[in-house]
């Protein structure tokens, strides 16, 4: 688990952490905010996974044969932090859904 959290990239693993955290504490605390800060963490996740694949594609520019396994091994390590931003977005959804 630690190594998705380091290949996920340290700046936006930690800010998605942080806003599961806050999801987790809203759950208890103040649940009006649950919705909000779910939808938070599904856009902070795109943005990571968009930023991603902006340097990927960047550092790809100055390769002349690039083969596909280097290419779909870059889409999957920006595809991390989508999918922790979607875990985050489902748990916000599931506490939403249990709280009525």
């Amino acid at each position: 688990m630690l190594e998705l959290f380091k290949s996920g990239g340290p700046l936006f693993m930690s800010i998605l952490t942080v806003i599961l955290i806050a999801l987790i504490y809203c759950s208890f605390k103040n649940k009006k905010n649950v919705n909000i800060i779910g939808k938070l963490g599904l856009v902070v996740g795109v943005l990571g996974q968009l930023l991603g694949l902006f340097s990927m594609f960047e550092a790809l520019e100055d390769f002349n044969n690039v083969s596909t396994a280097l290419i779909s091994s870059g889409v999957k390590v920006s595809m991390i932090c989508l999918i922790y931003g979607l875990i985050i977005y489902v748990i916000s959804l599931l506490i939403l859904l249990f709280k009525k």
